[in-house]
Formats: structure tokens, C-alpha cells, sequence
């Protein structure tokens, strides 16, 4: 049941940021989108940061059942709210008209299916080698070659389908789409990664709550809330994008760098300023991936482009996070090696970052186990600056466009077309009097 009712919120929450950015992009001018896209991908990065921490207060103060409980009154405010006040205007296309058979004919139910068997096979792969398996293991290999397989079964399915496809090739292939969607992974995957796992420094390590861990995570927040909106303005004006991009890459890059020296005597104010850092590099290239699918797609196929960005971020995230956990793991594995007796690297996983004292006989060895859990999160960051580092090939591929310039010419192109219906109409109606 459980499971069954996790499946069910992850459909429902699919559509939440994609349909936020669906309907930025339909009510407002593109010049004007990045600032609003900043907004929203600012209220975003709030749920990311708190979620993981107020989940843990939840846990430890009420019970594990308010971190499902709390969705529904801010989901029956915000479904109230699209009700009451969202008017958009339906574009009358072929597909609105087909009765409701015909819609789900043309679904990708196939696609979805080898997609979620690829995934599962790759996530299952990363958790299980080298921890429950050895890499070695049939069972793991065999998963490998599962998913890599499975993908292929897939490309080919998106190609014969075209169109109908769940992920519609001619929009994937667009340059600024699909450089936009690898940013969105690899910057995904790093920001899971530190949101995931830096909590278990603060609580590890220096033996404060997952309440605490959360206000710690503020220096982070603040700063790529404000980077977000601000870049989201100075493009509004501007209307290049891509520098920034480029700048956010190489600042979280250093970030994340710093984050790789975090250990037990850490003073506050330099975790604090990594934080800083971190979040400033991110705030600046987080949002502006989606503001160049927004530019560079047409109306139709917008939604097929935010649904790859969103895709995309997700999907970084979630292998980030299994190959976080399995770098963790084997990092407790080699450090413990039998130094405190009857005790395994999977109980220290298992009884949490904060529940160390309960397993350390004596302070020496809770200094031990403090130890090597630091050096397990020291070795997820540097897994974190490789993902950020491998964003960077794809923003210098990405096409350098200015917003304003696009949104003048799609401006001029829209009222030329009026006037050729115009005057379309007009020498109708002259040939109409003359026949008369």
C-alpha cells in the first residue's frame, strides 16, 4: 500500500513543476518569462532544501504520516486557487477534437513502460553493487545490461512513433533542448546530492538534529532564492542568458569544491560561506536551462520541451542520489573494516546519521564513526563537483540566443501575419461586392 500510494503522489507531483512552467509560458510575454521562472524555481529550491530536514523533524517529533499529511492542504490551496483565478485560452487543434479513445490511442503507454523498466533496472544496479552484490555479481551486470538494452528498445520506439512518442525526437534534438536538458541532469544530480547528503555532515558529524541541519541549509537557500530572482531580472533586461549559465557552472564548481574540505573542526563561518558559494552557482545557472527551451520552442511544442527539462532534473537527481548512497556505503565499508566488533557498515547506514552514539561503545570510537562519516559525504561532493564539471561542454554547446530579439521577432512575424489575413479578408470581401 505504501508503495502503491508513493506511485500515486509521483504521478501527481510530476505535473507540478511542469505545469507551473506551462502556464508561465502561456500567460506571459517571453521577454518577461526568466523573472518569473526565477520566482517559481525560487519557491522550488525552498521544497528541495526543507523537505528533507522538516521530513526528519516530522519523523522524530509527531510521526512519519505528516510528511504525506502536510501535501494536502497546501494542494487544496493551490488547486483552489488555478480554479478559481487561471483563464487560458484552449488552442483548437486536431488533438482537443479526437474523442477520448483516440487520445489515449495515441498515449505512449510502451515508451513509458521500457522508460520506467530502464530506469528501475540502472537505479537497482547502483544500489545493489558493491554493497548487497558485488559489481561482479550475474545479478548486477545482468541489470546493467538490462537497462542499457531496454534504452535502446526505447530510442527506437520514440523514433517510430514520432510524433506520438513519449519524448518527441525533432523537439529532443533541437541544440539549445537538448544541451539544456543535460545541464538540467548534471546540475539535478549535484543539487540532490548536496541537499541529500550535507545534512548527514550536520548531523553526523557535529551531532545536531535534522531541525538544526535544516537551519543550517539556510546560507544555501537564501542565496540561490535571491541569485535566481535576480538573474531572472537582469535577463529580462538583458536577454542573453547563456554567460550566466556558464558563470553559475564554474561558481558551483568552486562551491561544491569547497564543500569536498568539510570535516569535524569546520569553523561555522566557513561551512557557511561554501554554502554561500554553492548556492550562488547554482542560483545562477538553475533556472536559465528552462528560460532557453522557452526561447527557442515554438508554442506547440512547449510543453514536450518543459516536460524533457523537468524530465531530466528529476532523473539526475534520482541516479545521483543511488550513486551517492552507494558511495557512502562503500566508503564505511573499507573505513570500518572491523575496528569496532559486531559491527557492519550497513548498521551504521541503517541506524542514521544522527543515532551514531547509540552505536559507539565508547567516545573514542563515536570519534571514529563520526570520522568515517565524514569522509563518506566529503567523497559525495566530489561526485558532486564532477557533475557540475560535466555541465560546463554542454552550456558552451548551447545556442546563444537573446530573448528580447526573439520575442521582437516572433512579435513582428505574428503581426505580419495578421496583415496578410487582412488583406486576405479584404480582397475577399472586394471580390464578393464585385460579383454582386
Amino acid at each position: 500500500m505504501f508503495i502503491v500510494g508513493r506511485a500515486v503522489a509521483g504521478l501527481g507531483a510530476a505535473g507540478v513543476l511542469q505545469g507551473a512552467l506551462s502556464i508561465i509560458g502561456q500567460v506571459v510575454q517571453l521577454e518577461k518569462r526568466p523573472l518569473y521562472m526565477g520566482i517559481v524555481i525560487s519557491v522550488f529550491v525552498i521544497t528541495v532544501c526543507v523537505g528533507p530536514p522538516l521530513g526528519g523533524a516530522f519523523t522524530q517529533h509527531a510521526t512519519w504520516r505528516w510528511c504525506f499529511w502536510i501535501n494536502l492542504p497546501f494542494g487544496a490551496v493551490v488547486l483552489g486557487g488555478l480554479t478559481l483565478f487561471l483563464r487560458i485560452k484552449g488552442q483548437a487543434t486536431k488533438d482537443r477534437q479526437l474523442p477520448l479513445r483516440a487520445k489515449l490511442g495515441s498515449m505512449d503507454f510502451l515508451g513509458c513502460a521500457l522508460f520506467l523498466a530502464a530506469v528501475c533496472c540502472l537505479l537497482l544496479a547502483l544500489q545493489w553493487g558493491g554493497q548487497t552484490k558485488p559489481w561482479s555479481s550475474s545479478t548486477v551486470i545482468g541489470l546493467l545490461v538490462g537497462s542499457a538494452a531496454l534504452a535502446l528498445v526505447f530510442i527506437f520506439i520514440q523514433w517510430k512513433r514520432q510524433e506520438r512518442a513519449l519524448i518527441t525526437l525533432r523537439v529532443f534534438c533541437r541544440r539549445s533542448v537538448f544541451t539544456s536538458a543535460m545541464v538540467l541532469f548534471f546540475l539535478g544530480g549535484s543539487t540532490y546530492l548536496d541537499t541529500y547528503f550535507l545534512p548527514f555532515y550536520f548531523e553526523a558529524v557535529h551531532g545536531i538534529s535534522p531541525v538544526s541541519s535544516g537551519v543550517n541549509f539556510i546560507p544555501l537557500m537564501l542565496t540561490e532564492m535571491v541569485a535566481l530572482v535576480i538573474i531572472g531580472a537582469v535577463v529580462k533586461q538583458w536577454g542573453h542568458y547563456v554567460p550566466y549559465i556558464l558563470a553559475g557552472d564554474l561558481i558551483c564548481i568552486v562551491g561544491t569544491a569547497l564543500l569536498t574540505q568539510l570535516h569535524p573542526h569546520t569553523r561555522t563561518v566557513q561551512w557557511a560561506a561554501y554554502l554561500v558559494v554553492t548556492g550562488l552557482g547554482l542560483g545562477l545557472a538553475m533556472q536559465l536551462p528552462y528560460t532557453a527551451i522557452q526561447v527557442t520552442l515554438s508554442a506547440e511544442d512547449l510543453a514536450m520541451g518543459n516536460a524533457i527539462a523537468v524530465l531530466f532534473y528529476q532523473l539526475g537527481g534520482a541516479i545521483s542520489i543511488a550513486m551517492g548512497q552507494t558511495v557512502v556505503l562503500s566508503t564505511l565499508t573499507e573505513k570500518l573494516n572491523g575496528q569496532i566488533p559486531g559491527l557492519t557498515s550497513k548498521d551504521v547506514f541503517e541506524a542514521g546519521a544522527a543515532n551514531l552514539k547509540a552505536l559507539a561503545p565508547t567516545a573514542a570510537d563515536l570519534a571514529f564513526l563520526c570520522d568515517i562519516w565524514n569522509e563518506g559525504i566529503s567523497r559525495t561532493m566530489i561526485l558532486s563537483v564532477a557533475l557540475v564539471a560535466a555541465a560546463v561542454p554542454f552550456t558552451l554547446g548551447m545556442e546563444w540566443l537573446d530573448a528580447k530579439q526573439v520575442a521582437r521577432d516572433r512579435q513582428a512575424a505574428e503581426e505580419g501575419q495578421r496583415e496578410i489575413v487582412k488583406q486576405e479578408v479584404g480582397v475577399t470581401e472586394v471580390e464578393k461586392g464585385s460579383s454582386v
